[in-house]
């Protein structure tokens, strides 16, 4: 027993033999571990789930890291006591054998399984007929929805058992009659059942009445119990005619003689009808004198048709029907109450076993297997029987009476009315005996979506589509459409729909303009391959056909695979199909659980991304057990996840908000900008805590951002040895990745570079239209050395960040959360993340030396740098230079340009300190700010230089000089642009302080133009006009500029130092 288990991380793989010590070591300590991580009531459940080899235990990542030091006796020794206590359990309390069920469970019916039964999912016992002869033997059939692995089944009076069940019994089975059982059949392996039939026989009239009882076992964990047939009868004895007497008469009258009526009889039908040698069946009179369903629609009988149907009343009580198929077994048609297999009526012709002749049957289906009315005479109550068998086409005519005595028919008389199954086997396996019932279909049924009447002959059924429409959606069915305003079927280019059918199903619709296939996919991703669960339709290889498929994408590299090559439709019941003119439609039903590896859970607790997909192309065609081919245009992919029994959406191409506002203050804690918005469709930025039970809590995070967004996790108001959660988007623009990491100083690292998202559990993200959205659970304490601990006690500042390039993306793996583009916004107080009752967490950046840089910065290059270069440009000539004295202009100069030189050095100190010495290049502030001081830096040098020089040399000094001042002034003017807007962007400053750079830089261009203009177009008339007129004109400008430059600037530095913290 313990060679055959071994732990690989979280699963427990059967068949992996335990070669070393060392690995004996690893499993022993990671059983004793399961033990620890589970409460003893969960003990049991274990050890029978270890017994059945299908147990899947989730460790905490701590106690999985510590498993192989934990490799020790007391581990060893628990392995031995476990298997021991295993194997008593299997023999004392479960008793769960796939060789059959144990005596000991005759008497409730219940699997001892440790689990409670669930509920009938439309299981069915079904006994071939109510009313029994004595001595005759006679078939009950058990059959559901979906294949079943074990069965017991018993005939009860009341509670008491009673002995009716003959050989030979059906294969897989076997009689037990021992220990609590008195007669009963259980299976004796666990293979894969549709359907069992049974054989019984009442010896005795004494018996009465009774009901057959049985359980199945679909898995280990589901199971229904006690499902009980009709109540069977024996049949009452056949009356005698009483002795006729000779009438009275009296005197007067006239005797008339009695009258007797012969004993009626049926004269015996033939075992085979006699084959016309070509039986002419035609179309003519479809939709006027006789109701038709022709396949294809334009085919004209047996001569053409692949399949064709037809009915029309004859005379008062019968109503003739034809069949024909291209098909060397049989055709058949059925009438039913619903669109679903069981308790329905059937008539057709099949190839007798010969090859040669043909048999005429009536029938009905219990269940999901075909049985006779009478065996004794298999087209009872068929009239004027023809039938053909040519060159594989076979054909045939019979009628029936509307009304009969047998509660097997169904009656045709008006206003009944039936839905409509047509269908065939066309392979000679399927024939058969005179009295063999119809064997299974080689294809799905075709099945009129609505109701018709028998008698009715004005109908074309062909022509009747899937009726596949958008009413509905939103209210009680989800839908993708396309395009956005199509009504359905009739056309849509692609259209898809689902809805719960009870609790237990999910209906899917399909519906496109397509000649190859139309299929969804469902996927917990938006990358195809990674085993995607695949549904759809495809048209058969005969250009008619419609097959319905159920597959999966185990890769992109694999394509698409089918679940079940033998059973192409496995799970799907309920189908519906219809393909014309170059459109398909289909509907089938799916449990929302099934017990195949390939499908996934439709449960609502799953989301899925959907995938819409078709290849419209006639070589796209194939059989039925061919996989789809290759999509020839690009899926269609919904941006958000959905559960797939939602039927509240009205259009699956919307994004779902995965993260919202409502219960902020209530249910969860937020932080959002702006403040008034509602989710992650119109918020810039949103953050969301709640806890979820003792143990975990829940993270939503949503924003505009291509890149990434994220929340950190810190003892202060600094970057550094900081918890961060985030999202990221892939590189391609179409998935968004969950990470766990961590802040090692500036730099941010993941946990695990190969399980980024360790620790982490129900991730769920969206990306559209630029909106990140996500929503992850984290335990509170992961005991890891890398996340903070987040239980109630403990309280941290959040840092809400976000880089929202294209640059910021990356990939699954290895890909680090990078540089933020803007700073991160810190809330301003310290809060627990299970905290829950705070609607609005303020938060602002840390901005005091952002602040105090900005503000130098402006002093210096709004204030007075232009003022300082607008001295010498324009100045000289207004304010002569005195005799032996300095200029005046040059007054004003030198100390506003050192002044602006001093600014940009503290300023650029202050930043540096702030940034720790990182260069971040989200931004072209920091590349425009870095040039702007070191040309700042050159010019005092420059000017240190400027006595020594010739007068030659002089001129390529002033050049110099006045190049690099200009060009300093006019980045410098930009950079101050590009921190404002960066600064207003991360902590919520006001965009008065765009508009105020805005109006200064408008005027001093205008300053600039215009005195750059006077002296290139209109230079002074004479020497008097250039120092009286042009002096006074450039000193009123030069006030006008200097004002300017000084309260404009003044007031942008105090409403940036005055801006207060972010209280969105």
């Amino acid at each position: 027993s313990m060679g055959t288990f071994c732990f690989q991380k979280h699963k427990i793989q059967k068949g992996l033999v335990i070669k070393s010590v060392r690995q004996f070591h690893l499993c022993s300590c990671e059983l004793a571990l399961a033990l620890v991580e589970r409460a003893w009531k969960r003990e049991l459940k274990l050890i029978r789930a270890l017994s059945c080899n299908i147990a899947v235990i989730n460790f905490p990542p701590q106690l999985r890291s510590k498993s192989a030091a934990m490799a020790s006796l007391s581990g060893r020794m628990l392995l031995v006591v476990l298997v021991t206590y295993q194997v008593l359990i299997n023999s004392v309390l479960v008793q769960a054998r796939s060789t059959g069920a144990p005596t000991a469970a005759c008497s409730s019916m219940t699997p001892q399984h440790g689990f409670a039964a669930s509920a009938n999912t439309g299981f069915t016992v079904i006994p071939s007929v109510t009313s029994y002869t004595v001595g005759q033997t006679y078939t009950v059939t058990v059959s559901g929805p979906t294949n079943f692995k074990g069965f017991l089944c018993q005939a009860r009076q009341g509670s008491t058992q009673i002995a009716v069940f003959q050989s030979p019994y059906p294969a897989g089975s076997q009689r037990i009659s021992s220990g609590g059982c008195v007669d009963a059949l259980t299976h004796t392996n666990a293979n894969l059942k549709s359907s069992i039939v049974m054989n019984w026989r009442v010896a005795s009239a004494s018996t009465g009445s009774f009901q057959f009882v049985c359980s199945v076992v679909l898995s280990y964990q589901n199971f229904h119990v006690m499902i009980r047939s009709a109540t069977v009868s024996v049949a009452a004895a056949p009356t005698t005619a009483a002795p006729t007497t000779p009438p009275v008469t009296t005197p007067g009258q006239t005797t008339t003689p009695p009258t007797t009526t012969p004993p009626t009889t049926t004269p015996a039908a033939p075992t085979t009808v006699p084959v016309v040698p070509n039986l002419a069946v035609s179309s003519t009179g479809c939709g006027t004198t006789k109701s038709c369903y022709r396949q294809p629609a334009a085919c004209t009988g047996s001569a053409d048709c692949n399949y064709f149907y037809s009915q029309r009343p004859v005379g008062n009580n019968l109503v003739e029907i034809e069949l024909v198929a291209k098909s060397d077994g049989w055709v058949a048609v059925g009438f039913s109450d619903d669109q679903s297999m069981g308790m329905d009526d059937t008539l057709g012709c099949g190839v007798n076993s010969d090859g040669m002749t043909v048999d005429l049957k009536n029938g009905h289906n219990p269940g999901y297997a075909n049985r006779l009315d009478n065996m004794n005479d298999p087209s009872e109550l068929l009239g004027n029987r023809q039938a053909s068998y040519v060159n594989g086409q076979l054909s045939c005519r019979f009628n029936r009476p509307l009304t009969n005595s047998s509660n097997l028919d169904r009656s045709f008389a008006a206003p009944n009315e039936y839905h409509l199954f047509f269908a065939t086997n066309t392979m000679s396996s399927a024939r058969g005996a005179a009295n063999a019932f119809f064997p299974m279909h080689n294809s799905r049924p075709v099945i009129t979506p609505q109701k018709y009447s028998i008698t009715d002959v004005t109908k074309n059924f062909q022509s009747t589509s899937t009726s596949i429409t958008a009413t509905g959606c939103g209210t009680t069915k989800s839908c993708y459409r396309s395009p956005p305003t199509c009504t359905g079927e009739s056309d849509c280019d692609y259209f898809y729909s689902q809805k719960s059918v009870g609790t237990l199903m999910v209906e899917i619709e399909l519906a496109g303009k397509t000649d190859g296939w139309i299929a969804v996919g469902y996927s917990p991703d938006t990358v195809m391959g990674g085993n995607d669960d695949v549904l759809g339709c495809g048209i058969g290889t005969d250009g008619t056909s419609v097959y319905v498929k159920n597959s999966h994408n185990p890769s992109k590299a694999l394509g698409n695979q089918l679940d079940d090559v033998n059973d192409p439709d496995a799970f799907l019941v309920n189908q519906q199909t219809s393909y014309s003119n170059g459109r398909v439609g289909c509907r089938f039903q799916r449990l929302q659980h099934t017990t195949s590896m390939n499908d996934r859970d439709f449960t609502r607790a799953y989301l899925y991304y959907l995938f819409f997909a078709r290849n419209t192309l006639a070589s796209a065609q194939g059989a039925a057990n061919t996989p789809f081919l290759k999509h020839n245009m690009l899926p269609a992919i919904s941006p958000s996840p959905y559960a797939v029994v939602d039927t509240t959406v009205a259009d699956l191409s919307k994004a779902v908000e995965l993260v919202t506002t409502a219960g902020c203050g209530v249910t969860k804690s937020c932080y959002r900008r702006p403040s008034t918005c509602t989710g992650q469709n119109d918020c810039t930025f949103l953050y969301t805590q709640r806890a979820i039970g003792l143990t975990r809590v829940e993270i939503g995070l949503a924003g505009k951002t291509n890149g990434w967004i994220a929340v950190g996790f810190s003892n202060d108001r600094t970057m550094g040895d900081d918890d961060v959660l985030g999202c990221i988007v892939g590189a391609n623009g179409d998935t968004v990745y969950a990470k766990n990491a961590y802040n090692q100083g500036r730099t941010n690292v993941l946990d695990n570079a190969t399980m980024p998202t360790i620790s982490l559990t129900d991730i769920q993200s969206s990306f559209s239209n630029g909106q990140v959205a996500c929503t992850m659970r984290r335990r509170l304490n992961t005991r890891s050395t890398f996340d903070k601990d987040l239980s109630s006690t403990k309280k941290y500042y959040l840092f809400f960040g976000t880089n929202t390039r294209t640059s910021g993306r990356g990939a699954q793996f290895g890909s680090l959360i990078g540089m933020h583009d803007s700073l991160p916004l810190i809330s301003t107080s310290q809060y627990s993340v299970t905290e829950q009752s705070v609607a609005n967490l303020g938060a602002s950046a840390e901005t005091a030396l952002v602040k105090a840089h900005g503000f130098f910065m402006i002093i210096a290059w709004i204030c007075f740098a232009g003022i300082g270069v607008f001295m010498p440009r324009f100045m000289k000539k207004a304010w002569p230079v005195p005799e032996g004295g300095i200029a005046r202009w040059f007054k004003i100069h030198q100390p506003l340009m050192i002044t602006v030189w001093l600014c940009t050095v503290i300023g650029f100190i202050l930043i540096l300190v702030h940034k720790n010495g990182t260069w971040s290049t989200a931004s072209a502030h920091p590349a425009i700010g870095l040039t702007v001081f070191l040309l700042c830096s050159i010019q005092p040098f420059m000017a240190a230089i400027r006595k020594k020089l010739k007068p030659f040399q002089r001129k390529v000094f002033n050049w110099c000089h006045r190049t690099v001042g200009l060009v300093a002034h006019a980045l410098g003017g930009i950079a101050v642009y590009l921190g404002l807007d960066l600064f207003r962007k991360s902590s919520g400053l006001s965009n008065a302080v765009l508009y105020l750079w805005a109006a200064w830089i408008t005027i001093e261009a205008l300053v600039w133009i215009i005195l750059e203009a006077k002296l290139l177009i209109f230079p002074p008339r004479n020497p008097q006009e250039k120092l009286n007129e042009d002096a006074n004109v450039r000193k009123a400008f030069a006030l006008v500029y200097a004002m300017t430059c000084v309260v404009f600037g003044f007031i942008m530095a105090v409403m940036l130092v005055a801006h207060t913290q972010d209280t969105d």
